[in-house]
């Protein structure tokens, strides 16, 4: 038997942390939170209007995880939706991203969608 195309996957963890999410430049961020990541991806459950292959960006505030932490703002496409318990995972690549200081003052210009988790 050959299999053709098969390559690993990178490790998965799963840190117990929110984020914001929305379309890439969109004005107000959802929230939601951290199923899975790894150096690749990101899946987040998130109560977001988006479809597949649109641009996305994503808060992760892996800050709230450790007192040092810092949060990761990160720049991807989406690449699958699925429905989870009535709840939607959004599975995107990370293609760029950079750290941010959690007392930051982020996203002061961009207000954050009052709807909660």
């Amino acid at each position: 038997m050959t299999i053709v195309g098969w390559a690993l996957r990178a490790p998965r963890t799963a840190p117990q942390v929110s984020t914001f999410i929305r379309r890439a430049g969109a004005e107000f961020w959802g929230v939601g939170h951290v199923v899975n990541i790894s150096r690749s991806g990101l899946l987040v459950d998130a109560d977001l209007s988006i479809a597949a292959d649109e641009p996305i960006e994503v808060i992760v505030r892996l800050s709230e995880a450790s007192d040092t932490g810092a949060d990761v703002w990160v720049r991807g496409r989406v690449v699958r939706l699925t429905e989870v318990g009535g709840r939607q995972h959004v599975a995107t690549t990370i293609d760029d991203y950079r750290l941010e200081r959690p007392d930051a003052p982020w996203p002061a210009s961009q207000p954050v969608a009052t709807a909660s988790y």
